[in-house]
């Protein structure tokens, strides 16, 4: 081996050692900022998670806000149909409605008519006869009452029928104690009192 081979030996395994430095500097480099990219992008993702998160909620938010605007929108229509098929049966039962009260009125003046007809003319008829009449007469008396006692309170849940269909749905939607249902308790816990008519 000559002496110009035995220095070019040292020299080139340096040379090779820096290059070989160079490029795991280099590498290095390239890692560096391959790991600053890669951090760069999850912070992105992570943002557009975040943000694709709140716009969901939002627009579950918004979703739900229609859902119930189109219950309420569906709970008016009911109560304005449930309104009007009220008022027509509220007008379609007060005319006859009318006409019992009246005419209970009429039957009361009727008896007692009848009452002072029978006093005159009790001299004329015999002491049984005129219990019996007497009798019969009283009862239809407290019957003409009854009839006209239930008339009023019918045509007063009548009347609470026709101010609950007017009422407006914001309001109707609350349960309250109505007229109607006051007064139609009044009718369902109240018997019927006065005496029976006895067959003739």
């Amino acid at each position: 081996m000559t002496p110009t081979s035995r220095c070019q030996g040292p020299r080139a395994l340096a040379a090779l050692v820096r290059h070989d430095l160079q490029n795991l500097r280099e590498n290095t480099n390239l890692l560096e900022a391959l790991q600053q990219q890669i951090t760069v992008l999850d912070q992105q993702v992570e943002e557009r998670t975040k943000e694709l998160r709140q716009r969901n909620e939002q627009l579950q938010q918004t979703m739900d806000q229609l859902k119930e605007m189109q219950d309420q929108i569906v709970t008016q229509q009911k109560l304005a149909s449930l309104g009007a098929l009220t008022a027509g049966i509220a007008h379609e039962i007060k005319n006859p409605l009318n006409f019992v009260t009246n005419f209970s009125e009429l039957s009361k003046d009727l008896c007692k008519e009848l009452r002072e007809i029978l006093q005159k003319q009790r001299a004329r008829l015999e002491p049984a006869q005129a219990d019996d009449i007497e009798d019969l007469l009283a009862t239809l008396e407290q019957n003409v009452q009854k009839i006209h006692e239930h008339g009023k309170r019918a045509d007063s849940i009548v009347r609470g029928m026709l101010l609950h269909s007017r009422a407006r749905p914001e309001n109707a939607s609350r349960p309250t104690s109505t007229p109607l249902s006051m007064n139609m308790s009044g009718c369902l816990s109240r018997p019927a009192r006065g005496r029976t008519p006895r067959s003739i």
